[in-house]
């Protein structure tokens, strides 16, 4: 099987595969039911292409999620793009055109710089976080994109990395609710919201590259990673430079999840953890996966609070074409 290299995003699709975005190779890998690791696109060598499987270039893939159809999608991070890859490992580009720049539009007219974080809401609508231009960046399902937030001087964000998002529905999802984002700006050691009318803040962290429990900006972290989110909206963050996991309350509180501060590799220990995914592991339950970046692995941690309900693929195509053939 594949070994990895610096891992850094994650996602699991509904039958409980595991993706893993093996960066340091360049690739993506993909751990299936049986625990057989393989590689499931990219060539190894850093470079750009699309294509199938080992046909496909990427350069420093980071973040990955997954949509309700099953396609995944990743921040290349390189190449200042984002990638779509199907099942059987199909990459093309939906984003970006290479350039390390800023400028909204359609698909590859489109700039990105050092693309970090993604995911993905109930309607299938992208969120990046555009490390570098120091912004949030939404993607259509149509591959429009356009900016959410632009770093405008305030500390909120300061090289954006990890991102999450997190609906509050009142009754169905079409009645309307309210959708929050979480960003983890990795040169600030903190955690910025940005509420469903657009206010951005900082909603833990005091700033300081310390290791510090406690409530909103009285406690720490350092240069935190990725995020996750489970479905009664407690935040999980992959704290790098304290080599821990940490878990933010929906009303504040920061708490360590794992780890003890030191970086090392034991049932307690982690090296500079980058990804993580909050998940239903088939024969597990409620799982927080973790990459756990410096010592090139994947660790799990078991849960009692499931991840967020998924929404079920669309039917439509399914639907019409029994309505052709009379079915």
């Amino acid at each position: 099987g594949a070994a990895l290299f610096n891992p850094c995003g994650l996602a699991v699709s509904a039958n409980g595969e595991v993706f893993i975005a093996d960066t340091g190779h360049h690739r993506l890998c993909v751990l299936d039911s049986s625990g057989v690791l393989r590689v499931l696109a990219g060539c190894s060598a850093r470079g750009f292409a699309d294509g199938v499987g080992l046909e496909a270039a990427f350069a420093h893939p980071c973040g990955l999620t997954i949509d309700s159809e099953g396609m995944l999608y990743v921040a290349d991070c390189g190449n200042h793009r984002i990638r779509r890859v199907t099942p059987d490992g199909v990459v093309s580009t939906v984003a970006g055109n290479g350039s390390a720049a800023h400028r909204d539009g359609q698909g590859r007219a489109a700039s990105f710089y050092n693309p970090c974080g993604i995911t993905v809401d109930h309607r299938d609508t992208l969120y990046v976080a555009d490390y570098s231009n120091n912004c949030v960046r939404v993607v259509s399902k149509g591959g429009v994109v356009a900016t959410i937030l632009c770093h405008d001087g305030a500390p909120a964000l300061d090289a954006p990395y990890g991102i999450a998002v997190h609906w509050e529905p009142c009754g169905s999802h079409d009645a309307g609710g309210a959708q929050w984002i979480f960003v983890s700006s990795y040169h600030s050691n903190s955690i910025a919201s940005i509420s469903p009318d657009g206010h951005v803040s900082v909603l833990v962290g005091c700033g300081a590259a310390k290791h510090r429990d406690g409530f909103g900006k009285d406690a720490a972290f350092h240069a935190p990673n990725g995020l996750a989110i489970d479905a009664e909206g407690n935040l999980y963050v992959a704290d790098s430079g304290n080599h821990c996991v940490r878990m933010v309350s929906q009303t504040g509180e920061v708490t360590t999840m794992a780890g003890t501060g030191y970086a090392a590799l034991s049932e307690s220990e982690f090296n500079a953890p980058c990804g993580l995914c909050v998940c239903l592991l088939p024969g597990h339950g409620p799982t927080l996966l973790v990459t756990d970046r410096a010592n090139s692995c994947v660790r799990s941690l078991s849960m009692e609070t499931p991840p967020p309900a998924r929404v079920a693929p669309s039917t439509l195509r399914q639907d019409l074409r029994r309505l052709r053939d009379g079915d």
